[in-house]
C-alpha cells in the first residue's frame, strides 16, 4: 500500500458507472437520513457521484453498524460518523460534520492526530485499550476513556484514503472497576480496627490510593452531646486548613458546622465549595475540586460514636446517579467498619476492667499470703535463729559433734530466712512505675544494682511504643526476677537488659555470671519459685520465656510476647507473623 492524499475526485479517478451506483446511506438511521440531505457538494469532499468505492463502502459498513464509529478522511482528517459517535459529540452535532479533527475536537487533536497520520501514511493497523481522554462536554472538560482500533481504507488502485475507526467508550467500565476496587479494599484493609479512630484512620490510607473518585477526604469523629468535632484522620489534604480544621464546633454557624448539624438527619450532602476557601487539593488531576461531599458514618444510637467525612468531588465527572451510588457505598462500608470497631473498644474495655479486677484480687490474695507467711513461717524460723545461736554460744570445744549439728542447723534457718525473704518479694510485687518502659528499666536497675559491685546496661532497638497496662507489670516483674538472681546468686560483673520493639516485644537480661539451670531440665533445684514464677507469668500474657547459658557463658533470660498482646496501638493478634 502506498500512503495516499485526500483531493477532489478527477474524472480520471472515478471509476466508470459509479454515478449508477447505490447511495452510501443505506439505512434508517439518524445519520444516515442527515447525510443523505447533506450538500455534499459544498464539502471538500464533492458530489457523492464522485466518491470512491473505497469511500462508499466505508461510510455504508459506518452507518450499518451499532458500534461507536468513524471515518477521518484525507490528510485534512475530514470527519464523518454514526449514530453512536454521535452521542459523543453531544452539542457538536451536526455542525461536526465533514468537518476536520482539529475543530472538531481541539482539546484532544494533539493525542489523536499522530495515531491518525501514522495509520493514513504507513498503512499501520493501531489499537488502545481504555485510552484517557479529556473531551469537553456541556462546557466542561469530562474524564474520559475509549478502546480505539484505527484501520487503513484502501481504494482499488492501494492508495489510502482514509482511516476507518472503531472507538467504543470504556468510561463506565475504567471508572466502576476503579470505584469498585476502592470498595473491596475499604473491607478487606479496615477489618482488625479496634477503635474508631483507628477504624477512621484505616479507612483515609485506602482513599487516599484514589485520589479521583475523592479527590482529598477529612473524617471527623464525636462522642454524643460533644461541642465539636474533633479531625482524626485525613487523604490528600493537609490538617489545619478551611476544609480539615483541627475541630469543628457543632453548634456555630460556619459552613462545615452547619454540614455537620445536618449529618443525621441528611447523611449524603453535596455542597459547593466556597471560594474563600481558597486553595483546595487537586487529588489526581490537573484542576481542584468544585464541590464536596459530607459522609456521615456510623450509626444514630445514643451511645455510638458520630463521624464525618468531608470529600472532595472529582471536578471532571457528572455527579449522575452512579456517581451518587458511590458515595452512598463508601458510607455504608466505613459505617459497617466504624461499628465494628466501636464494639470491639467496648468489648477490650470491658476485658480491661476484667482484668484489672482480676489483678486487683490477685494482689489481695498475694498479700494475704504474704502476710500469713511472715506472721507464721518466717517469724518461727526467726525464732529458731535465735535458739540455735544462743545454743552455738554455749556448746563447748569438747562438743565439736554439736557445734557441728548446731552450725547446719543455724545455715539451713538462714538459707530458709532468705528463701522466705524472696518467695515475700515475688508475692508482694512492688508497683510498677507509670512512664516509659526504657525510663522504668532504667530505673529498676539503680535500683537494684545500687551498692552492688556489677555493672548494667539498658539498651533499645526499635520505636519505643506504649505497652498495655495489664501486660507491662508482668514484663517488669519477670526482668526484676532475672536482675535479683543475677545479683544475689550468680557472681556477675556485668549486666545487660535488651528491649526490642519489633512485630513481636522481646525483653532479653544476660549476664556473665555462673549461670543458673533451666528450671524445666530434671536437674534444676526444687523449689526454686522465683524462675517457676518468670514462666507464670509469661504464660498469663502468652509469652514464650526461654532460660539458658549466654553466648560467653552466664545466663540468658529471652521473653518474647506477641505484639498484638504487648502494644497498645496494635490493631490485633491476627497480624502476627514471625517477628
Amino acid at each position: 500500500m502506498q500512503p495516499g492524499s485526500f483531493r477532489a475526485p478527477l474524472p480520471s479517478t472515478v471509476p466508470r458507472g459509479t454515478d449508477n451506483l447505490p447511495s452510501p446511506f443505506t439505512g434508517s438511521s439518524e445519520m444516515a437520513r442527515h447525510m443523505r440531505s447533506f450538500d455534499w457538494a459544498a464539502t471538500e469532499f464533492g458530489p457523492v457521484e464522485g466518491w470512491s468505492l473505497a469511500l462508499r463502502s466505508a461510510v455504508s459498513l459506518c452507518l450499518g453498524s451499532r458500534l461507536c464509529m468513524a471515518i477521518y478522511w484525507g490528510r485534512r482528517h475530514l470527519l464523518l460518523y454514526n449514530d453512536a459517535y454521535k452521542t459523543i459529540l453531544d452539542a457538536r452535532h451536526p455542525a461536526a460534520l465533514a468537518r476536520d479533527v482539529r475543530s472538531v475536537w481541539p482539546e484532544v487533536a494533539a493525542t489523536v492526530e499522530p495515531w491518525i497520520r501514522r495509520t493514513l501514511e504507513q498503512g499501520v493497523t493501531l489499537g488502545f485499550d481504555d485510552a484517557p481522554l479529556f473531551l469537553e462536554r456541556a462546557g466542561v472538560v469530562r474524564e474520559s476513556y475509549f478502546s480505539f482500533s484505527y484501520t487503513p481504507v484502501v481504494n482499488e488502485h492501494g492508495v489510502i484514503e482514509g482511516v476507518f475507526a472503531t472507538l467504543p467508550e470504556t468510561t463506565a467500565k475504567v471508572v466502576g472497576e476503579r470505584r469498585l476496587r476502592t470498595l473491596q479494599r475499604l473491607g478487606s484493609q479496615t477489618r482488625f480496627a479496634r477503635h474508631p479512630a483507628q477504624a477512621l484512620s484505616s479507612a483515609a490510607d485506602v482513599i487516599a490510593d484514589n485520589p479521583y473518585d475523592v479527590t482529598f477526604a477529612a473524617c471527623y469523629l464525636w462522642e454524643p452531646g460533644a461541642g465539636e468535632a474533633r479531625l482524626r484522620a485525613t487523604a490528600g489534604i493537609t490538617r489545619g486548613l478551611p476544609l480539615s480544621p483541627e475541630a469543628i464546633p457543632l453548634d456555630a454557624s460556619t459552613p462545615l458546622s452547619g454540614l455537620l448539624a445536618n449529618a443525621e438527619r441528611e447523611p449524603l450532602q453535596f455542597f459547593d465549595i466556597p471560594a474563600s476557601f481558597g486553595a483546595v487539593p487537586r487529588g489526581g488531576w490537573l484542576e481542584s475540586a468544585r464541590r464536596g461531599a459530607v459522609l456521615f458514618l456510623g450509626t444514630t444510637a445514643a451511645d455510638a460514636p458520630r463521624a464525618v467525612m468531608l470529600a472532595g468531588l472529582n471536578p471532571h465527572a457528572r455527579l449522575d446517579e452512579n456517581y451518587v451510588e458511590f458515595f452512598r457505598m463508601l458510607s455504608n462500608e466505613i459505617s459497617r467498619v466504624l461499628s465494628e470497631a466501636a464494639a470491639h473498644a467496648r468489648e477490650d474495655e470491658r476485658v480491661r476492667a476484667l482484668q484489672a479486677r482480676a489483678q486487683i484480687a490477685q494482689q489481695a490474695e498475694r498479700l494475704r499470703i504474704a502476710r500469713d507467711i511472715h506472721d507464721t513461717l518466717l517469724q518461727s524460723v526467726q525464732g529458731m535463729r535465735i535458739l540455735l545461736e544462743a545454743g552455738l554460744a554455749k556448746s563447748d570445744d569438747e562438743a565439736p559433734i554439736a557445734q557441728e549439728l548446731f552450725g547446719k542447723a543455724l545455715r539451713a534457718a538462714l538459707h530458709a530466712i532468705e528463701e522466705g525473704r524472696d518467695v515475700l518479694a515475688l508475692l508482694r510485687s512492688p508497683a510498677v512505675p507509670n512512664e516509659a518502659p526504657g525510663a522504668a528499666l532504667t530505673h529498676l536497675l539503680d535500683e537494684l544494682l545500687a551498692g552492688a559491685p556489677l555493672r548494667g546496661t539498658l539498651r533499645m532497638r526499635g520505636r519505643e511504643r506504649a505497652i498495655r497496662a495489664d501486660v507491662w507489670p508482668e514484663i517488669h516483674a519477670i526482668c526484676r526476677e532475672a536482675v535479683v538472681n543475677a545479683v544475689r546468686h550468680a557472681g556477675a560483673s556485668t549486666l545487660v537488659i535488651r528491649l526490642i520493639f519489633g512485630r513481636r516485644l522481646v525483653l532479653q537480661v544476660t549476664d556473665d555470671g555462673r549461670g543458673v539451670a533451666d528450671p524445666d531440665c530434671p536437674s534444676a533445684p526444687r523449689g526454686h519459685y522465683g524462675l517457676r514464677g518468670m514462666r507464670e507469668r509469661a504464660a498469663l500474657i502468652e509469652g514464650e520465656l526461654r532460660i539458658a547459658a549466654g553466648a560467653e557463658g552466664g545466663t540468658a533470660v529471652r521473653l518474647t510476647v506477641p505484639g498484638g498482646v504487648a502494644y497498645v496501638d496494635h490493631p490485633a493478634q491476627a497480624q502476627e507473623g514471625p517477628g
